[in-house]
């Protein structure tokens, strides 16, 4: 805006001389050639031509005052607009680092190892004290991403969706796993039938989880990837990159 302003400045100046070279041209003209003009004095003329040249003159400088006035309003304004953009970009990047972390963590903590997803049932069945251990572990709702679900709406339409899938797909996990860890810390005896059953049942159970954390970690990584790139994260600092690495070593 700072160009526009300066031209708009030179404008002025420029007018000032020229008003008073046409006036001078047009008072000698009418002097010359009109009969009113060469009835009047030198002094008269000269009164003439200082009367008009001030008139001129304030009409210019109100000019140049409301040409001031909206110029010094539009830089405001862009100034504002630009401190709004920086703000909502910063604030962007704020929500996609706490969401990376969480997402990030998440997977770290239980998404990484799938082959061992059922581990801790057997270290559940040994008393109520382990099942506490593990509902405070993955029981514990998505904090971030339910505090600042509302700011997702400053992300592009492919990104936002792809959060709101990959937490709720991390969900479905979280969900389907106490399923089954409930279902594994029951120590009661059922009768033999009842055994085939909830041999069956747990079966069903387990690939449901595996299916659900398949999804959940396929949905982790390319969201991480899509949330560094908002936040300016490098993705090889990531749990989840390292343990990609790992897997393509192993």
């Amino acid at each position: 805006m700072k160009p526009k302003g300066r031209e708009i400045d030179w404008q002025f100046w420029v007018a000032v001389p020229v008003v008073g070279i046409l006036l001078y041209a047009l008072l000698t003209l009418f002097h010359r050639y009109a009969q009113l003009g060469r009835s009047l004095s030198v002094d008269g003329l000269a009164m003439v031509g200082t009367t008009l040249f001030a008139a001129a003159t304030g009409f210019l400088a109100v000019v140049f005052q409301v040409r001031s006035a909206a110029r010094q309003l539009s830089e405001q304004l862009a100034d504002q607009h630009q401190a709004s953009d920086a703000e909502s970009e910063r604030q962007k990047k704020a929500v996609a680092a706490a969401l990376l972390s969480e997402i990030d963590c998440f997977y770290a903590t239980q998404l990484s190892d799938r082959s061992k997803l059922f581990e801790s049932s057997k270290r559940m069945e040994s008393g109520p004290e382990s099942t506490e251990v593990f509902y405070s572990l993955v029981g514990k709702p998505f904090v971030v991403y339910e505090s600042l679900a509302d700011k997702l709406g400053g992300f592009d339409s492919t990104i936002t969706r792809s959060i709101v899938l990959t937490y709720g797909s991390m969900a479905t996990f979280v969900e389907f796993l106490k399923l089954y860890e409930r279902e594994a810390s029951d120590t009661s005896s059922p009768a033999p039938l009842g055994q085939e059953k909830r041999k069956t049942l747990r079966e069903q159970m387990q690939k449901k989880v595996r299916q659900s954390a398949e999804r959940a970690a396929q949905l982790a990584v390319w969201t991480c990837g899509e949330l560094c790139g908002l936040s300016g994260t490098d993705f090889s600092k990531l749990f989840i990159a390292k343990e990609l690495e790992s897997r393509h070593q192993g």
